[in-house]
């Protein structure tokens, strides 16, 4: 069957992005894949976004916007309510892009290709697909080769839960799933980080998460993104002015991770009570529970551990002070 056949649904999530957006626009026109459908939500943006979108609307039937009256959900609530609308529709994959960035040509029938091997022996396995990404400024000038390098992850192909416990090194903007773990993943819940991560965690779960290694999209860095590529050398520099902040939102982050593993019990069971992975899922979701130095030696014991030395380093130092519910 030619991948052409294969329909693949395209979620962007737009907030102020008049800046950029015709250029990932004009990117996503531009792709060999040409069998997808573009739903956008604009979250109440201030510029003129929403008139760029609708003139692409207007030029391609391919592009849609969905029009609702919920107003500013966030990043998360955006998206959220994107994969909802498209569950519905007739994609058979679902893409996500943000406003900003530059796809490769090849993006969408790279993945699907990785996909459709992926799927070869069973299709009712949820599949992730992500890739790498070049790092580029507002101009497109190169920052980084590699955001995985840039940013001291790696993709982990055997027990990815071990690190996506603890630990997201999926980018949203990168992936590329399939009907079933879109299904199994809805609806996102309120204790998930970003959709990225729970679309990750859910595929480690229940599927497979399958990777790239090459550059497929060019990852634009502004002063106005939501998220942002850090550089792995930001995290090592305790003296910075921020750093403070930085380790009190990654505390943050880490007791937030835990009741998303809560969170990830409950799919579970609906879906697969005997999956493998539940016990272990079981003992990340407790760690609250528990004294700062048992929390040490469970993770131990179970191996989960964020990548790089520098990242397991903090995380004990946090783990150390996380607060119990």
């Amino acid at each position: 069957m030619d991948t052409n056949d294969h329909k693949i649904c395209i979620l962007l999530g737009a907030y102020n992005g008049s800046d950029h957006i015709k250029a990932q626009l004009d990117s996503i026109l531009a792709q060999h894949h040409v069998n997808w459908e573009l739903l956008i939500r604009d979250d109440g943006s201030q510029d003129n976004s929403r008139t760029i979108l609708e003139k692409y609307a207007a030029r391609d039937p391919r592009i849609s916007l969905v029009k609702d009256n919920l107003g500013n959900k966030g990043a998360l609530g955006n998206f959220s309510l994107l994969m909802e609308k498209a569950v519905h529709g007739s994609g058979d994959y679902f893409a996500f892009s943000d406003q900003d960035d530059i796809w490769c040509p090849e993006k969408l029938s790279a993945q699907l290709g990785l996909m459709c091997k992926a799927e070869a022996n069973d299709k009712k396995t949820p599949v992730l697909v992500h890739s790498d990404m070049e790092v580029v400024n507002a101009s497109l000038g190169s920052i980084s080769s590699s955001f995985m390098k840039y940013q001291g992850i790696r993709h982990k192909g055997s027990d990815p839960l071990k690190v996506l416990l603890i630990q997201n090194f999926v980018t949203g903007c990168t992936v590329l799933v399939n009907r079933k773990l879109l299904e199994i993943a809805l609806p996102v819940p309120s204790e998930a980080l970003m959709h990225d991560w729970w679309l990750g965690l859910c595929a480690a779960a229940f599927g497979q998460v399958r990777f790239i290694d090459k550059p497929l999209v060019r990852y634009r860095q502004h002063a106005n993104n939501v998220v942002g590529a850090k550089s792995v050398f930001q995290f090592l520099n305790p003296s910075n002015a921020h750093w403070g902040n930085a380790w009190l939102s990654g505390k943050n982050h880490l007791t937030q991770s835990v009741f998303q593993a809560q969170s990830l019990i409950l799919r579970i069971l609906k879906h697969d009570p005997a999956n493998q992975h539940l016990p272990m899922v079981k003992t990340y979701s407790s760690l609250l529970n528990r004294s700062p130095v048992s929390r040490l030696a469970t993770l131990n014991r179970h191996g989960i551990r964020p990548q790089a030395r520098f990242r397991q380093l903090l995380a004990i130092s946090r783990i150390l002070f996380l607060s119990g519910k």
